[in-house]
């Protein structure tokens, strides 16, 4: 970015001063949040703390955070997984971005290094269907086992869609058979990209 000054005394003095920005910035947290170990030289943006302590509040069940896209929202959704004190699923618009944040979040483990290591897993339709089909499986047994040995589940809304309709389930399985395991080995809904879902 340059900045030029004006005429002077007749002739033109052009000064020019160079100013390197980050491509997102965001003010960094006040504080330290309590119980908080971050990796060293790491600190918060204000909004990822204040994400952090929004999600960590019982009297708060929803929350939203729109900061820039680059900026941190994932790893603030996660933090609270990443400390050992929950359990996420977390739904992206579509499966490259899946792919891509399983990637990213594996990276926030390495640096984070919690004991015991969450168990990361990522499931779309199509794998779902490929799992069931090369293991002999119904899609329920599938999704059980998924869900049920996960610490962060990926995926995308299709699964919860399908999960509502009950189209996972036979014609005699209770309708909560499956949306009940996942509401109780979750204790976290994440949903990237929120504005996508419409």
């Amino acid at each position: 970015m340059s900045i030029h000054s004006s005429l002077k005394q007749e002739s033109l003095i052009v000064d020019t001063y160079s100013i390197t920005l980050k491509p997102v910035y965001s003010c960094p947290a006040s504080e330290p949040l309590q119980g908080v170990t971050l990796p060293p030289g790491w600190t918060l943006a204000w909004h990822q703390a204040e994400t952090f302590k929004a999600l960590s509040d019982p009297n708060i069940d929803v929350v939203f955070n729109t900061a820039m896209t680059g900026d941190g929202k994932t790893l603030a959704a996660c933090l609270d997984v990443l400390l050992g004190n929950c359990s996420a699923m977390v739904q992206y618009p579509t499966n490259e971005l899946a792919r891509d944040q399983e990637i990213q979040i594996q990276s926030y483990v390495e640096k984070f290094n919690p004991f015991p290591l969450p168990r990361i897993g990522r499931l779309s339709s199509a794998e779902l269907e490929l799992y069931a089909e090369n293991e002999g499986l119904r899609k329920s047994a599938v999704l059980e086992t998924h869900t049920s040995q996960r610490d962060i589940l990926l995926s995308n809304p299709d699964i919860l869609h399908y999960l509502h309709r009950g189209a996972y389930l036979m014609p005699k399985d209770s309708p909560d058979k499956l949306w009940g395991r996942i509401d109780e080995d979750f204790d976290l809904f994440i949903f990237d990209e929120f504005h996508v879902f419409n």
